[in-house]
């Protein structure tokens, strides 16, 4: 879920996206129970359903079929299938883009004067 944008190693890329998703993750824990029990739920499902789909989790999906796993629940007929990507991009993204790396990366990036923002 997270952009390919800015461009960053691959040590840092893994080491953010592991910041992420701890980020994530205490966010759900942190849920009211009555609130994370369903969340968790849905969290399983979109993981495991894969396998009936692809033969794999979600964990273990290319990149496409991964893309393709997230698009098919993001424009769902269901509600909170639409609802749990929409939960779970936007605070990725909000993690991602306030991440240290992250941050220090978009600030070498020339605005449309040419200088650094």
């Amino acid at each position: 879920m997270l952009p390919p944008y800015p461009q960053l190693d691959t040590a840092t890329r893994t080491g953010v996206e592991h910041d992420v998703f701890r980020h994530v993750h205490r966010q759900v824990e942190a849920m009211p129970a009555f609130l994370r029990l369903p969340l968790r739920v849905g969290l399983l499902g979109f993981g495991l359903l894969p396998i009936l789909r692809y033969g794999r989790p979600f964990r273990s999906l290319s990149g496409t079929h991964r893309k393709t796993w997230i698009e098919l629940w993001s424009h769902a007929p269901v509600p909170p299938m639409r609802d749990l990507v929409k939960l779970v991009r936007s605070t990725s993204l909000l993690a991602y883009f306030d991440h240290p790396e992250v941050r220090r990366s978009l600030d070498t990036i020339p605005d449309n004067t040419g200088h650094p923002s």
